[in-house]
């Protein structure tokens, strides 16, 4: 006799590849597979207290993407990285947070390296990626994490002083004597860029921030620095002449699952849209996110 097996929902897989998913346990503990991209705080810039002399562009938080995690139908903790808090004067930018999700065995990502300020001997943060160098400590800029960012660009050591670009998801930032543009960050589920860093302070014209979405750094002649875009986890620009850092921006956790397989609430903030047979998730807000099977099953 002849049996008709019934088809198998698929998980995402990587890039749109397609795989069989398995539902496991019964109605109240069915388990299916989820993709995220958890993406920490950009850190600000480095302050400045002399005209000429540019901070360094603050780095991307640090951005770590998993694919086919089994998930079940029950609540998890996200905790979502603040940014960095712009700065003045010979200070170095602030550091962003970490982002995670527990209870899944996920990475944390780590929050992005502040930029060096323009005017002394210190080197510029660490962090998911580093922060951009300035004049002092021989231009010297942060290191990035492994899988999760690049480092900063390094600071130019000859007139006109520019900072270096802080590192991004993408790519790492520009040196300051070649525009201290900040780098790259990357495309997420949902077409958008995160991660990206901010561009170095410098005296005369603006440094880029990444992907459009980094922040400017300051131009000695009067335009100010700028912070990075909202929970996209993206470095701010370098300061100049005295004013004031870009602040980075807060990182969120991107979840991608089946439409017709799961459904998302979250305590805090968050968004959503179709992509085709997937729904995408944007967590903005630290708090709880439950998963729920679409129909209970």
């Amino acid at each position: 006799m002849l049996m008709r097996l019934r088809s198998l929902p698929e998980s995402l897989g990587p890039r749109g590849a397609r795989s069989r998913v398995f539902p496991m346990g019964g109605s109240s503990g069915v388990s299916m597979l989820a993709d995220f991209q958890i993406v920490a705080g950009g850190a600000s810039g480095g302050g400045s207290s002399v005209s000429a002399l540019g901070g360094g562009g603050g780095a991307a938080g640090g951005l770590v993407e998993t694919l086919g995690v089994t998930v079940a139908a029950t609540s998890y903790t996200v905790t979502i990285g603040a940014g960095g808090t712009g700065v003045s004067g010979a200070t170095n930018g602030a550091a962003g947070s970490n982002s995670s999700v527990s209870g899944l065995g996920l990475t944390t990502a780590i929050g992005g390296g502040g930029g060096a300020r323009g005017d002394s001997g210190l080197a510029a943060g660490n962090g998911g990626s580093g922060g951009g160098g300035a004049n002092g400590a021989g231009g010297a800029a942060g290191t990035g994490t492994a899988g999760q960012g690049n480092n900063g660009g390094t600071g130019d050591t000859a007139s006109p002083y520019g900072g270096g670009g802080g590192g991004g998801k993408g790519g790492a930032g520009v040196a300051g004597s070649a525009g201290g543009t900040g780098g790259t960050g990357y495309q997420a589920f949902d077409g958008n860029y995160y991660a990206a860093g901010g561009g170095g302070g410098r005296y005369g014209g603006n440094a880029a921030g990444g992907s459009s979405v980094g922040g400017t750094g300051a131009n000695a002649g009067g335009s100010p620095a700028t912070g990075g875009t909202a929970n996209r986890g993206s470095g701010g620009g370098g300061a100049a002449n005295g004013g004031t850092s870009g602040a980075g921006s807060a990182g969120c956790v991107l979840v991608r699952v089946k439409s017709a397989a799961w459904t998302l609430s979250h305590t805090g903030t968050m968004t959503s849209m179709v992509s085709g047979d997937s729904t995408i998730y944007c967590i903005k807000s630290s708090g709880t996110l439950t998963f729920a099977a679409v129909g209970g099953a």
